[in-house]
């Protein structure tokens, strides 16, 4: 009889060990796959603003008119971040990476920016030179 009531403690023994093994298993794999979703998310959202037309405000939206400076010595990382600041970006990295692939070559001024214009739009704005009487003045 006691022969018995081991070998079946035993097997109750695997079996529950057994389960607690692949229930580990199914949680990783959840954990391993949310976290593949959300990277993938990222990825998309990063790169639809590196090359898609990306608005602060929405297409509904009229935006708001903003003043922006850009200084003679300024470096296109210094004005991503500034525009990201003001609110006329979302992603000071993505438009960093967009200035950098089109070449952007950014002119120092005074420019009226709104938070409707995509990226591509900001880039085109501040790489004319600046209307009349906006220039940067010299020091």
């Amino acid at each position: 009889m006691k022969k018995r009531a081991s070998e079946s403690s035993k097997f109750i023994l695997k079996m529950s060990n057994g389960l607690i093994r692949l229930f580990f298993d199914v949680l990783l794999y959840v954990f391993v796959s949310i976290v593949i979703v959300q990277s993938c998310r990222y990825a998309y959202d990063f790169c639809y603003q590196v090359f898609g037309p990306v608005a602060v405000a929405e297409e509904d939206e009229e935006g708001k008119e903003v003043e922006f400076y850009i200084a003679s010595g300024d470096s296109t990382r210094e004005i991503a971040k500034k525009m990201e600041r003001s609110g006329l970006i979302k992603n000071d990295l993505a438009f960093y990476i967009k200035a950098k692939l089109n070449d952007a070559n950014i002119q120092p001024g005074t420019y009226a920016l709104n938070t409707s214009m995509t990226y591509g739009e900001l880039l085109e704005t501040i790489s004319s030179l600046p209307a009349a009487g906006t220039e940067e003045t010299p020091k």
